[in-house]
């Protein structure tokens, strides 16, 4: 078994999401054993079950809403939907309105009441991604709702009651950005002055070989290929490259790679900038007795059956 991940069989899986889950989300796929890992799991069990907000700090792929949905999973709210809203990828209003919805006449040619994810989300959970980009005034109408647990919708004037958890996600510290750009009370009221971490890849070494193997299961399922995995000098410049796109960076290159290779993937196949700099680099500092990653290489079959290693 992988750590914290259960593998099937890789003919059967059917990738919903990028990572290639097409299960509802839960604790033991989050996969590793580092201590950064096992912090995290420890954070996330102590809060999903409470109704307050959430806000959630990672760069961009560390799997934020994957950590989103596992709490949504946890929490007091798992029989509702789980709704997630890219505050980037709207207009102001738009997002406004995907939020809060509106009445009829609002919008010029709107006919009739428009409901928000708000209102969708009843019961369940709702993640605002990148919500350092929200508008200022957006922002304000999101903290009266965090306060009253009510809202209106856009244009109208009658209050109505709301119950969903709302978890915001942002790929920077917030504490950091320019004042004027965001509501301090509104990040106070999301993260009880204590947002929850999702460490990067670079932090986590020790769980480079387990996602790789799982990505190399994945990208074998998905592709119809069967490479058995990877050559030394190409582990080694896996865990010695930085990876600042993290975790969706590796998958992308492991499958990648596994598009060129036909048995073992070698450091050449890896789409990294120099990867035999990279192994090098790594081999350097092992033969200059740092620390070196214990972590067990799985086999082919390994991979392809329903994990290895032990659960968390």
């Amino acid at each position: 078994m992988v750590i914290g991940m259960k593998l099937v069989n890789s003919d059967s899986m059917a990738p919903k999401l990028w990572w290639g889950m097409s299960h509802q989300p839960r604790d033991l796929d989050l996969i590793g054993k580092s201590a950064p890992m096992r912090a995290l799991r420890r954070l996330m069990h102590s809060y999903a079950p409470y109704d307050v907000p959430l806000l959630l700090e990672g760069e961009e792929g560390t799997g934020k809403r994957l950590v989103a949905q596992i709490i949504h999973g946890l929490s007091p709210y798992r029989t509702g939907s789980f709704i997630a809203v890219d505050c980037s990828a709207l207009s102001d209003m738009m997002l406004a309105v995907e939020l809060f919805g509106c009445e009829a006449g609002f919008c010029s040619g709107l006919a009739q009441s428009l409901p928000g994810k708000l209102e969708l989300a009843w019961g369940g959970s709702l993640l605002l991604e990148r919500i350092e980009l929200m508008p200022n005034w957006v922002q304000g109408r999101l903290l009266r709702v965090l306060k009253t647990k009510s809202m209106e919708r856009l244009g109208g004037i009658k209050p109505f009651s709301v119950y969903v958890r709302i978890m915001a996600a942002t790929t920077g510290c917030l504490s950091r950005t320019t004042a004027g750009e965001r509501h301090k009370d509104l990040m106070n009221c999301l993260s009880g002055g204590i947002p929850l971490r999702i460490p990067p890849l670079r932090e986590r070494r020790g769980d480079i070989s387990l996602l790789s193997y799982h990505f190399l299961a994945m990208a074998n399922g998905e592709l119809g290929k069967q490479v058995e995995g990877f050559s030394p000098a190409a582990r080694a410049a896996l865990e010695a490259y930085s990876w600042p796109g993290n975790l969706r960076e590796l998958y992308g290159v492991v499958q990648s790679a596994v598009l060129a290779a036909d048995r073992r993937i070698r450091p050449e196949q890896l789409p990294l900038p120099n990867p035999a700099r990279q192994a090098s680099h790594v081999r350097n500092w092992h033969r200059n007795g740092l620390k070196r990653d214990r972590t067990p290489v799985p086999s082919a079959s390994q991979t392809r059956a329903e994990g290895y290693g032990q659960r968390h």
